[in-house]
């Protein structure tokens, strides 16, 4: 009897015990079901664009570009402060490869003055032979009537370039880099020349339409022989003054070398030389020889600018 008693108070106690743990369990097992997944130690965080870069620059240049004649011929003309300014941006993929692209402004040169003056009859006389037929011979080329011409002319540029860039490694601070790139320059010329005659300041606009019989020669006035080669100035209302305007669109390349320094983790000073070749720039035909001529337009070089880390 007092067995059955005792065994029937502690499967009373188990009972209870069971019970009580029995909630506890359920909600762990339903909160290791739901859990997230624990992290993988040591695990690196993936990162993307921390090598995105916006970039400035000066150019000062000693540039060989064309310069409009009062023939409206361009010619090699030489210019040591010729300033340029550049924008763009690029990606630095490691510590040694980097592209950008820039957009580039040249400083618009411009230049007017007076030019050599030249032969220009104002008006037409007639030349007889001095026997007694006084067969007329031509018309007498006078050297002593001359003009001056006036021009002015605008050269203004703008192009685009891609750029790639070798990082050279850091040393205290200090990257030297090589690099070359590859774009376009659009070049638009804008020229006019007027001439004046020598003699009063007025404008030349002699009418050398011919008269009578004479043969249309020019003449020596001094012993009436026939000038050889034959002046390019035709027989007939005379109009010198020329303007024109014109744009072109040229490849273009550079080679460049230089180093940054870090300022700060996101500010680089840049410096370095540039070799630019902007294309062939090739004139209208002279109206009056009819010659072109064409002039290459390449800069050398010295820029400063800085460049700016977005993601630090």
């Amino acid at each position: 009897m007092f067995r059955s008693t005792l065994a029937h108070r502690a499967g009373l106690v188990a009972a209870i015990m069971i019970g009580a743990a029995a909630p506890a369990l359920a909600a762990d097992l339903t909160r290791d079901a739901y859990a997230d997944p624990p992290a993988a130690a040591n695990e690196p965080a993936l990162e993307w664009g921390s090598g995105w870069y916006l970039r400035g620059d000066l150019g000062f240049a000693k540039e060989n570009r064309p310069a409009i004649t009062p023939e409206l011929m361009p010619s090699p003309a030489k210019t040591k402060d010729l300033r340029s300014i550049s924008f763009g941006g690029g990606y630095a993929f490691n510590k040694f490869l980097r592209l950008d692209t820039t957009l580039e402004f040249r400083k618009t040169h411009t230049m007017s003055g007076t030019g050599a003056n030249v032969v220009c009859p104002y008006a037409l006389t007639g030349l007889v032979s001095n026997d007694a037929s006084r067969t007329p011979l031509g018309y007498a080329y006078n050297v002593n009537d001359t003009c001056t011409p006036h021009n002015s002319s605008k050269v203004s540029r703008w192009g685009a370039l891609a750029n790639a860039y070798v990082d050279l490694g850091t040393y205290f601070g200090v990257t030297p880099y090589v690099g070359a790139g590859l774009g376009f320059f659009s070049t638009t010329t804008k020229a006019g020349v007027n001439y004046t005659r020598t003699s009063d300041g007025q404008p030349y606009a002699a009418d050398l339409t011919p008269v009578g019989t004479y043969p249309l020669v020019w003449l020596n006035p001094l012993n009436g022989a026939a000038i050889n080669p034959q002046p390019g100035v035709a027989f007939g209302p005379q109009n010198w003054d020329r303007k024109t305007s014109r744009s072109s669109l040229k490849m273009a390349w550079a080679l460049m070398g230089g180093f940054s320094y870090d300022i700060s983790p996101a500010v680089k000073l840049d410096v370095g030389y540039r070799y630019l070749n902007m294309g062939t720039f090739r004139s209208l035909a002279s109206p009056v020889t009819g010659q072109t001529v064409a002039i290459k337009s390449v800069a050398h070089e010295v820029r400063a600018g800085m460049r700016f880390m977005l993601d630090n």
